[in-house]
Order: C-alpha cells, then sequence, then structure tokens
C-alpha cells in the first residue's frame, strides 16, 4: 500500500500487523498434458467471478494473437465456462501451476493473481477491471513499476 494510505489506517488503529501470504509455488506435475497440443504456444487467460470479464479478456489476447500473427492454443483458467474456438476452457486450481509453461498470460489485477504472477511479469498482461472497494487500476500500475 502507499505511504499515505499506510498512515491514514496506522492513525486509527491501536496496532498495524504486517500480512505477508505465502503462495504454494507452481507444480506442472499436475497439469493435463493430454488437453494441450505440443507445436503451439500456449496462452494462459485466467480470471473468476464474471463471466464478461473473462470473455473480454480472451478477446483481448485474441486480439493480440492476430495482431502479431501468432496462432496460440489458449487455455482459459476459470470458475465461468465461456466458449473458447482455439482452445480449452476449465476450471482448473491453483491456476499457477500452468504460468511456467505459458508463453504468455492474460488476467485482471485482483490482489491475489497479482501476488502470484510477480515472477511472470514479463510474459503478463494485467489487464484491471472496475471494483467498488478495489484499486485494481493501482495494482495493475505498481506491480509493473512499483512505486
Amino acid at each position: 500500500m502507499e505511504e499515505e494510505h499506510r498512515q491514514f489506517i496506522a492513525s486509527r488503529t491501536d496496532e498495524l500487523i504486517q500480512l505477508d501470504l505465502h503462495y504454494p509455488l507452481p507444480d506442472i506435475s499436475r497439469i493435463p498434458f493430454n488437453l494441450i497440443p505440443k507445436q503451439k504456444p500456449i496462452w494462459i487467460v485466467v480470471h473468476t467471478f464474471k463471466k464478461e470479464e473473462v470473455e473480454s479478456l480472451l478477446h483481448y489476447a485474441e486480439e493480440v494473437a492476430a495482431l502479431q500473427n501468432i496462432s496460440p492454443f489458449f487455455v482459459v483458467l476459470s470458475d465461468q465456462a465461456i466458449e473458447v474456438r482455439n482452445g480449452i476452457c476449465f476450471s482448473y486450481f491453483p491456476a499457477m501451476d500452468w504460468f511456467p509453461l505459458a508463453d504468455r498470460i492474460f488476467a485482471g489485477a485482483g490482489f491475489n493473481i497479482a501476488q502470484q504472477i510477480k515472477p511472470f511479469l514479463s510474459k503478463t498482461t494485467l489487464i484491471p477491471f472496475p471494483r467498488l472497494y478495489d484499486d485494481q487500476v493501482w495494482r495493475a500500475a505498481t506491480i509493473v513499476k512499483p512505486m
């Protein structure tokens, strides 16, 4: 969090405790390799909660592929079932198992994914979505370029 925000919270509480979450490491041994072709780039789209947002991320990834003249295999990891023309969509947890295999990753900028994606930022596109109590635009900007 930004210093001004930390000071605001600290001025209104008796104790401020740093939260340090430990996410499991990716484990590619759990990946169902029989579902993905061997000779195509793997582009991961990972998002949950709102079907329209998952579709939006996939459409953006498809547009990027078309602009770059690439024909990837899309793996959409979501709790929302959507149609994927050149790939698959299924519910898979934890999504980070796929990150080492991905050539590109497209995701929202929610808190958990922003933490889990840090080792893979060079191949990640974070797209923030509007939330009432979560500033994903700020998070996406600071995760890529920490303040």
